[in-house]
């Protein structure tokens, strides 16, 4: 617990954003898209993790990594759901 200039007890809580955009391509759809959506939005989260998904309305231009998707504005090529699941770990957002 932090003390404030005011001399109250005040809790400041550190929130970490993380955002995820699937592709939304033909060709990351046919690699299997849908499967790390879903895998995103089943995925239990750890509390006090803010957790963004979505999924692109067009193609993020990595077709020939597909599936790919944006993490923190990082592009992942060739994403499975095991590889989301350790990149879920690495973050400390699942358990």
């Amino acid at each position: 617990m932090k003390q404030c200039k005011c001399k109250e007890n005040v809790v400041f809580a550190k929130r970490d954003r993380h955002v995820f955009v699937v592709c939304g391509g033909e060709n990351c759809r046919c690699a299997g898209a849908k499967d790390l959506l879903n895998y995103l939005k089943d995925a239990p989260k750890l509390d006090g993790v803010d957790v963004r998904i979505a999924e692109s309305k067009e193609c993020i231009g990595h077709c020939a990594a597909a599936p790919a998707m944006v993490e923190d504005g990082q592009i992942l090529r060739w994403v499975s759901p095991r590889r989301l699941r350790g990149e879920l770990l690495r973050l400390g957002i699942a358990g």
